[in-house]
């Protein structure tokens, strides 16, 4: 859904004018640059449709807060080591200065954010909760989760909650680009802002130092925090001349629409690419990505997942992969 679409079906004709956006991002294993990317998305479609004033508020991980600031985005950040009720007393400081008229919370941690949510409400902004991995219930006026896995598993209560759920409502602007196909086939590595997991050190490793009969070129995208989590595995890259580096690039999507096959981890990347339709090998990265993939491959929107790095499995799915891509370009 373009994302215009997704906020006038969610705000109909009122989009908020003053707009605080809690969110964290960085090179942290469980946190990455997702959430915080499908904000700037949002922030800057507000900023042009609506002119809204937007105020982030951030935990203090740098490689997060000078990736938002990069993308023109207002930051107040919270010391890193601050104590959850401070955090969320700060939090409550800022939103009774700048009074918005919407919150918009999209944060990874576990805890019970109904009285956050209440006492948001309380100060006169409307709360609009983002989620796509637990599935919770919480005293918002929104509730937006894209996740493949939201319509069975999210149990709507009775209230004047709105839900918008299943990737019916996952928003993505395509860029206007046409892609040129190039006669060999073009193989792309990008697992997020940082990984944590490591699995872009691994599927290179494999790929790298197996021969597979079809020839490809091989792209390796590096996120904004990869080189502070990974800087031996860059020196390692930086050497091998069979990849090309995509040094964290400003928009990803035309190196993906050019590219045959993308592998990627479980999380919004693979459902960028199937906005894209650009084919795509996914290997869970994070617990919760495991029931996603598997959704992926069950409603065929994927041909080849992992849920759990094998280094034999993968060899075997991405030739296969490599085989069907191939065969399917002939045919054209």
């Amino acid at each position: 859904m373009k994302t215009d679409t997704l906020l006038r079906t969610c705000f109909k004709t009122q989009l908020p004018d003053r707009l605080i956006i809690r969110v964290d991002s960085g090179a942290k294993e469980g946190l990455s640059f997702g959430h915080l990317s499908r904000c700037i998305t949002l922030a800057n479609r507000l900023k042009h449709m609506n002119k809204t004033i937007i105020l982030f508020i951030m935990a203090n991980y740098p490689e997060g807060v000078e990736f938002a600031r990069q993308n023109g985005m207002d930051v107040k950040t919270i010391p890193i080591d601050t104590p959850p009720k401070e955090t969320e007393n700060f939090w409550y400081k800022e939103i009774k200065r700048f009074k918005p008229d919407w919150t918009f919370i999209d944060l990874p941690y576990p805890g019970d954010y109904d009285p956050i949510c209440s006492k948001i409400k309380q100060f006169g902004s409307k709360v609009l909760f983002i989620d796509d991995t637990r599935f919770i219930n919480v005293n918002a006026d929104i509730i937006l989760n894209t996740s493949v896995l939201a319509p069975k598993k999210m149990r709507i209560r009775q209230t004047d909650t709105r839900y918008y759920l299943g990737p019916d409502f996952f928003f993505f602007d395509s860029p206007d680009f046409i892609p040129q196909k190039k006669d060999k086939l073009q193989v792309i590595v990008s697992f997020g802002g940082s990984d944590p997991a490591e699995l872009s050190r691994r599927v290179i490793h494999v790929i790298t130092n197996t021969q597979f009969s079809q020839p490809f070129d091989l792209s390796l995208v590096l996120g904004p925090g990869y080189k502070k989590l990974h800087p031996a595995a860059v020196q390692t890259f930086k050497t091998n001349e069979k990849i090309n580096i995509i040094d964290s690039p400003k928009n990803i999507y035309p190196y993906f629409m050019v590219s045959d096959l993308a592998i990627c981890a479980g999380g919004r990347t693979l459902y960028e690419l199937n906005e894209l339709g650009t084919p795509a090998l996914a290997i869970a990265s994070i617990h919760h990505e495991k029931e996603v993939v598997k959704q992926f491959l069950k409603n065929r929107i994927i041909s080849e997942g992992l849920v759990n790095w094998n280094e034999k499995k993968f060899i075997c799915a991405f030739a296969r992969d490599l085989k069907r891509i191939s065969k399917d370009r002939q045919q054209l």
